[in-house]
């Protein structure tokens, strides 16, 4: 009876140790970020299907320079894109440059003789009043190719002396843009020459003053 009664007790406090109960507490949110971090994780893995276009950027015609990698799948449903080793913002970017100063943003899809380049540009002197938040979006055609790029910044016109000392990175939203099946032709009867000689003219429904 007494070995009975202390494996009872020894049960309760057992079950009244937090790091014993199952499901409540810090062990279960703990357990819960964990499951929701793996699925994330699987959420951004790279498809069989996406493709990978390298980034550049370019002031004025100047030098391109890296700006990070752009992963798409151009058959995935959801449409989205990321932006992977994102750059910086570079400190010459801050630079106050006239109105015709232009910054270009390239797309390189895949290399060699296959290799394919897109780009796209806005003044520079908006995208510095955006404070550098952009919209890449990336198009392709029906068969999943790339054939354009659209860039965006969150501005309207050019805004002098904005306050960009706080700026370090963009501010980067990624589409794919995909081009929507045109409808199908409908095949135009002919006209026979001989039916259009031989019809009779059409009566004008016109009036005219007598």
């Amino acid at each position: 009876m007494r070995l009975q009664w202390l494996a009872v007790f020894a049960g309760v406090v057992l079950a009244k140790d937090p790091k014993d109960r199952a499901g409540t507490g810090a062990g279960r949110r703990a357990a819960d970020a964990h499951a929701a971090a793996a699925a994330a994780d699987v959420d951004v893995l790279p498809s069989a299907t996406a493709q990978t276009a390298a980034l550049f950027f370019s002031v004025d015609g100047n030098s391109p320079q890296p700006r990070g990698s752009l992963v798409f799948d151009p058959h995935q449903a959801k449409h989205s894109a990321k932006l992977e080793a994102p750059v910086p913002v570079d400190k010459a970017l801050l630079a106050v440059r006239g109105r015709d100063s232009r910054y270009t943003l390239h797309a390189r899809i895949g290399s060699g003789s296959d290799a394919q380049e897109l780009s796209a540009s806005v003044p520079l002197c908006m995208l510095q009043s955006a404070k550098f938040t952009e919209q890449i979006t990336l198009h392709v055609d029906i068969h999943g190719k790339p054939f354009h790029l659209d860039y965006l910044v969150k501005a309207q016109e050019c805004i002098p002396d904005v306050e960009l000392s706080k700026v370090t990175n963009f501010k980067t939203s990624a589409h794919v843009g995909r081009l929507v099946d045109a409808p199908r032709p409908r095949l135009e009867q002919p006209v026979d020459p001989m039916d259009a000689a031989t019809k009779p003219p059409e009566q004008s429904t016109s009036l005219s003053r007598s």
